[in-house]
């Protein structure tokens, strides 16, 4: 795939440039410091973990239904204002648009998230949402190659990337707000008709491969793989999102062109639009591009097995300079009204240079250079984790 927004945890989306800053650029599979940051449909919370926005989240396989007009369903205010925070149209065929008019802004971020992640991989098919979003940047219908596709983002200022997430993958652009409209066609392009062409998934498999193997070069993303699949074994919540060297070898074209059939349907999908934009304009860019896809249910979900509350321990030996330790816990899920006591908890213990963690164990005794804690909320689980 291409990468993720800004400061995400380990083990949370890959990418493929790495840039490091607090500005709005890419820090991809990186461990973050103690800001937080927000992003058009992410958060960046504490530690860094990308949360797909709840408002887009929730929902992701509803399921199909007949195509009919598009319907507006509401808008969210900004209290004490009445002046409208984002609103909210549904296309005929289930495809959810969402807005933020923002006109005191010159520039827009356009997204499209798809209901695509690890969690709706079988065994055999780990790692394939990640890599069908590497497929995705390689080409599409209106824009053939790789080339073509960045060239009409950055030749107007922008730039774009993508995100996988164990329950989401994020497709999304920051431009000009004069563009905003043109970057619609292109994603849309890139989510209905993507060019599957062999050759570039061979080598798309091999630069996958080399970014699975950077992960054994840092230990503190492998410590953070390793802990959630200690949580969560032998199940796809706990599953590393890339998948596995075996597993990205193994699998072929057909399984991706079957896999995109499967997910990248229209009520699976949500176009998110912040910026100088008009709503509109968006839904009848969106009617131009996506409305003629065809309703289809999606695949489906797979929940998460219970464990007995036995501890586990797993360690893995290698030969570095410092120790990297993850301690984490079962938590809430994304529903949950205790998601509010634990975010308080995560703040207390390892949420910046001022958290219980941090002014003991680094200023207080000198015994890391790091700490931190960030939580994870999903459909129907969440964790704490500390590091």
């Amino acid at each position: 795939m291409v990468g993720g927004p800004p400061d995400c945890r380990p083990g949370a989306v890959y990418g493929h440039a790495q840039r490091r800053g607090c500005e709005m650029t890419y820090v991809f599979r990186r461990r973050a410091g103690a800001g937080s940051a927000l992003c058009v449909g992410c958060r960046v919370g504490p530690g860094g973990f990308v949360r797909i926005a709840p408002v887009l989240r929730t929902g992701f396989g509803g399921g199909s239904r007949e195509a009919g007009p598009a319907r507006r369903i509401g808008a969210g205010a900004r209290a004490g204002t009445g002046v409208s925070m984002y609103q909210r149209t549904v296309l005929g065929n289930g495809l959810r648009v969402v807005t933020a008019e923002l006109p005191h802004t010159r520039s827009a971020t356009v997204s499209v998230y798809v209901g695509a992640g690890s969690r709706y991989e079988r065994d055999e098919e780990a790692g394939l949402s990640h890599f069908l979003e590497h497929m995705l940047f390689k080409g599409a219908s209106r824009r053939p190659t790789a080339r073509e596709i960045s060239e009409a983002i950055e030749s107007v200022g922008g730039v774009h990337n993508a995100a996988t997430d164990r329950e989401a993958t994020l497709y999304y652009a920051k431009v000009p707000h004069t563009a905003a409209l043109t970057v619609v066609d292109i994603l849309a392009d890139m989510v209905t008709e993507p060019v599957m062409d062999p050759a570039e998934l061979e080598k798309e498999r091999a630069v996958i491969l080399e970014e699975l193997a950077g992960v054994e070069d840092s230990p503190a993303e492998l410590s953070a793989i390793l802990v959630d699949e200690t949580l969560w074994p032998a199940q796809p919540l706990g599953r590393e999102i890339g998948g596995t060297p075996e597993s990205v070898k193994a699998l072929p074209l057909e399984a991706v062109v079957r896999y995109f059939r499967r997910q990248y349907v229209p009520g699976n999908m949500v176009l998110a639009v912040a910026g100088n934009v008009r709503h509109a304009e968006v839904v009848a860019a969106a009617e131009q591009w996506l409305g003629a896809l065809a309703p289809a249910e999606p695949g489906p979900w797979y929940p998460v097995v219970p464990r007995n509350g036995a501890p586990r321990v797993r360690v893995r030996e290698k030969a570095t300079e410092q120790a990297h330790l993850c301690f984490a816990f079962p938590s809430v899920p994304l529903d949950s009204d205790r998601r509010f006591a634990v975010s308080l908890l995560n703040m207390l213990l390892g949420e910046g240079m001022s958290s219980r963690l941090f002014l003991e164990l680094r200023e207080e005794r000198a015994l890391v250079y790091d700490i931190h804690s960030y939580t994870s909320e999903f459909r129907d689980a969440g964790s704490l984790t500390i590091y």
